[in-house]
């Protein structure tokens, strides 16, 4: 998630981003093990593109 404010009497911006690393865990592998169960790549859902600000 990233969330941006400006402030134009301070002409300040501020960008903030937050990081989800929920799959770094069990939470991963219970969704590597689904969609080996499901017959799908074992990365289906895990290996999308994270954009780096």
């Amino acid at each position: 998630h990233i969330g941006i404010a400006h402030d134009e009497a301070s002409s300040t911006l501020v960008v903030a981003c937050a990081i989800d690393n929920l799959v770094k865990g069990t939470s991963g592998q219970a969704v590597q093990c689904a969609n080996l169960v499901l017959g799908l790549s074992e990365t289906a859902g895990l290996d999308h593109p994270v954009p780096v600000v």
